[in-house]
């Protein structure tokens, strides 16, 4: 089959697929042009594959902010580089909730980070992993310290549901008014605590700055 009759066949398999996964790859407010372009990285990242759900979201979410084509066609492209940049960070075996995970905590840190995460936990899923690291550092906490947290529970196997519990203390804390690292230090002792973690609330809570010496 020719090329460029198979290129128009695929972005047509892939829009029809899109359509059953999220009711219609249609995105309010995106004209004709824009809207063939969308297809294509979606049926690139399709091609690669990757999941094609974030791409599709960040293209909705610039059409919502009433983002001009150009622009919302870039979201979609970064949403598909993220994920590709994920993946390979991830490697050698990520799920898809993995790779999901990973593009989005792309946004806020760095490859090396997801590296380090995969180091500590390798050919397990870390979806639950990358998600409170996410919560973590979008609420504030500094990057190095939700890190930390992060490969220090999975060095503890930290079951998923501390994972969860540990995210949401953090943000009601937050929301009370207490500080990002200190409401972290704060939840940690709360959920873990010697008993239940040996010194893992202790080693995690350490902050970076030393005590002061008495004169």
């Amino acid at each position: 089959m020719n090329a460029r009759r198979l290129v128009p066949i695929l972005v047509a398999v892939t829009i029809a697929r899109s359509a059953a996964a999220q009711d219609s790859l249609a995105i309010k407010g995106a004209d004709r042009e824009t809207m063939m372009q969308i297809a294509q990285v979606v049926a690139t990242t399709t091609e690669r594959g990757l999941p094609i759900d974030p791409v599709i979201g960040d293209a909705q979410f610039a059409a919502l902010m009433r983002a001009p084509g150009p622009r919302i066609v870039t979201a979609a492209r970064d949403a598909a580089a993220r994920l590709e940049q994920a993946r390979d960070a991830l490697a050698p075996t990520p799920t898809p909730g993995d790779i999901v995970a990973g593009a989005d905590a792309l946004k806020y840190v760095s490859r090396e980070t997801l590296r380090r995460i995969r180091q500590a936990r390798p050919d397990r899923p870390v979806a639950v992993h990358i998600g409170l690291l996410i919560q973590l550092v979008s609420t504030k906490v500094s990057v190095e310290r939700a890190e930390k947290t992060v490969l220090e529970l999975i060095k503890r196997n930290a079951k998923n549901e501390i994972l969860a519990d540990l995210g949401n203390a953090v943000n009601q804390d937050i929301k009370r008014g207490r500080a990002p690292d200190d409401a972290l230090s704060q939840s940690l002792n709360a959920l873990l605590g010697p008993n239940a973690a040996g010194t893992a609330a202790a080693d995690l809570t350490n902050t970076a700055t030393p005590p002061k010496k008495k004169p």
